[in-house]
């Protein structure tokens, strides 16, 4: 019914070892890669929510403080002080592509830092940026993410060397 079948070249061992060894590297490497894609998405996701927290809290204050004052009550509870680290706006502009209009539509989608670009999943903005116009392709979004992933990283030299060759390729 069943024979278990034993080779008689012992270097088929090692070549079964071998086979089993690269396929679990693969199997490896393809899920550190998922789950690389899947963290940055949720970076991007996370600043976002990071920052709508932080201005709805500031809005919540400030609020709560026209509210006393236009009362003339006062609280025994301490107001919640200001978000202590409100995030710094980028200049978007400095990546090729990106106009003022751009910055702004980028600011209405939630992006506001390079970091935040660099996150941001590429269909998802392309997606949100066709709202206003709709000539938005992807490959002009994976170039700023490009871009801004240099400028988060604070390297400038990078990023000039990439807009040069970007330039390069558009003048040929």
């Amino acid at each position: 019914m069943f024979e278990i079948h034993i080779p008689q070249n012992p270097d088929i061992l090692l070549q079964y070892g071998l086979m089993i060894t690269i396929a679990l590297l693969l199997g490896f490497a393809i899920g550190q890669t998922g789950h690389k894609k899947a963290m940055n998405e949720w970076a991007g996701i996370l600043s976002k929510l990071e920052y709508d927290l932080d201005n709805c809290l500031n809005i919540r204050s400030k609020f709560q403080n026209d509210m006393l004052r236009d009362t003339g009550e006062t609280s025994s509870e301490p107001l919640p002080a200001e978000p202590h680290l409100p995030i710094e706006k980028d200049d978007l502009t400095k990546i090729n592509g990106i106009q003022e209009e751009h910055q702004q539509q980028l600011n209405q989608t939630g992006i506001y830092t390079y970091r935040q670009l660099h996150h941001f999943q590429p269909l998802r903005l392309k997606q949100e940026l066709s709202k206003w116009n709709e000539n938005y392709q992807i490959r002009d979004i994976v170039m700023w993410q490009q871009q801004a992933g240099l400028a988060a990283a604070n390297k400038w030299d990078d990023l000039r060397e990439l807009q040069e060759e970007l330039l390069k390729n558009i003048k040929s």
